[in-house]
C-alpha cells in the first residue's frame, strides 16, 4: 500500500539532515536508489520508502519498489515540495528512505583471531569518513571505531560516500580511543598508527589481531593516543607532495594488511 506523506511526517524526516535531530528520533535519512537498495540487503531496520512521482516508470524504481511493498515497508509519494525538503543533493533522485540507527555495543572480548579493525580520531571531513568506511568494507575490516570528535557517520554526506558499505559494517560510534587502545593490546591487539614521520611500515605486520589508527586530516594522531600504538608507522612516497589524503593512506595501508594476513 502507498500512503500521502503528511507535512508533519516531511518536516520529520527533513530534520533528520542534522545531527541533533538523528540523535532525538534515532533515525536516518538516505536518498537514490543505489543506497535504497543496498539498504535491503543489510540488516538495518527501515521505517519508511518515500517517492517523487517523477521515478515511477523506470524498471529499477518498479523492482526496489515492489520489494518494499513485498517486506510491508511503509510507502509514500511525496510531491516536489517534499523532495526539495528531504534532499541533500543538488539535482534529487527524489528517492528517500529512513531507517533506524544502529548502536552497537562495543567488547573488546567479541572478535575472533582473524581481525582487523579500524580505527578513527578526530576526523572532520564527512567525504573523508565515507571514503574510508566503503575501502574498509572492500578489504574486509572487521569493523570500526569512531573516537569522539569524530563526523558523525550517519551524516548524509557520510552516507552517501559509503556508498553503501555503511549498511555492511559494525560501527562503533564516540569512543574514547585512548581508554580503548590500552584495553584492547590484553586483548592481543597490535595497533598501527599512520604518521608521517614513522617507521616504515612492516613487511609482515605479524599479528592476526590488528588495529589501523587514523587520525584527522589536519593534525593526524593526537599524542596522547600515539603513545598507546604498538607503532607508528608511515607510507613511503617518492614525490614532493606533504602528504596523502587520510582516505586513500587508509586504502594503502587495509591493502597491505590484507595480502600479508595470509602469512601471519
Amino acid at each position: 500500500m502507498i500512503s500521502t506523506i503528511s507535512k508533519n511526517h516531511v518536516k520529520t524526516l527533513a530534520a533528520l539532515k542534522q545531527k541533533k535531530y538523528r540523535d532525538l528520533h534515532q533515525e536516518y535519512l538516505i536518498e537514490g536508489i543505489k543506497l535504497c537498495r543496498e539498504a535491503l540487503t543489510g540488516n538495518s531496520y527501515i521505517t519508511g520508502f518515500y517517492f517523487h512521482p517523477d521515478h515511477t516508470e523506470t524498471p529499477a524504481f518498479e523492482a526496489i519498489l515492489a520489494e518494499y511493498l513485498e517486506r510491508q515497508i511503509p510507502c509514500y509519494e511525496i510531491d516536489t515540495a517534499a523532495r526539495r525538503r528531504l534532499s541533500d543533493t543538488v539535482s534529487s533522485p527524489g528517492i528517500f528512505a529512513s531507517l533506524e540507527m544502529k548502536k552497537p555495543e562495543f567488547s573488546e572480548t567479541d572478535f575472533a583471531e582473524d581481525v582487523l579493525l579500524v580505527a578513527v580520531e578526530n576526523l572532520a571531513d564527512p567525504g573523508n569518513l565515507g571514503t574510508i568506511i566503503r575501502t574498509a568494507d572492500w578489504f574486509g575490516a572487521t569493523a570500526l571505531l569512531l573516537g569522539t570528535g569524530t563526523v558523525d557517520c550517519y551524516n548524509p554526506k557520510v552516507v552517501r560516500a559509503t556508498m553503501g558499505s555503511l549498511f555492511h559494517l559494525p560501527i562503533f560510534n564516540n569512543l574514547n580511543l585512548t581508554e580503548l587502545l590500552p584495553e584492547l593490546r590484553c586483548q592481543k591487539f597490535t595497533s598501527y598508527a599512520a604518521v608521517l614521520d614513522g617507521e616504515p611500515l612492516p613487511a609482515n605486520p605479524g599479528t592476526s589481531r590488528r588495529i589501523l589508527v587514523l587520525g584527522s586530516e589536519s593534525h593526524g594522531i593526537s599524542p596522547e593516543l600515539a603513545q598507546h600504538c604498538d607503532f607508528l608507522v608511515r607510507i613511503p612516497g617518492r614525490g614532493p607532495a606533504e602528504s596523502l589524503n587520510v582516505s586513500v593512506a587508509a586504502g594503502v595501508l587495509l591493502y597491505h594488511f590484507q595480502e600479508n594476513v595470509r602469512e601471519v
